[in-house]
């Protein structure tokens, strides 16, 4: 994962045995009636189709590949202001390691 924290670790390198680790979701999550805030490592899917996933900006995937796996987390901020009637405007904004690596999307 190319992401802003490296939050994998080696624990062992054996030539017989290997152990690792990866924290691939870590998040703090504030909530009511009107807000959603994430900040953290989250998956940001915003809407799926069978074929290709219009969407999906911040794991973009080729819709050739049967084999879905399902995508890493993101570093990235994420706020949902919710309305009536089941509407609501989100924000998601993942920066990058240098100012062209960034991604944001309304």
């Amino acid at each position: 994962y190319n992401g802003l924290f490296n939050l994998s670790h080696l624990w062992i390198n054996e030539k017989s045995f290997v152990a690792h680790s990866v924290i691939d979701r870590m998040l703090i999550q504030y909530a009511d009636e009107k807000w959603d805030i994430i900040i953290g490592r989250q998956r940001i899917n915003w809407g799926i189709n069978n074929v290709w996933n219009p969407n999906d900006i911040f794991n973009a995937y080729n819709f050739l590949d049967f084999d879905y796996e399902e995508r890493p987390g993101n570093d990235a901020v994420r706020i949902q202001r919710n309305f009536k009637n089941n509407t609501s405007l989100e924000l998601a904004y993942k920066p990058g390691k240098n100012s062209n690596e960034s991604t944001a999307a309304a």
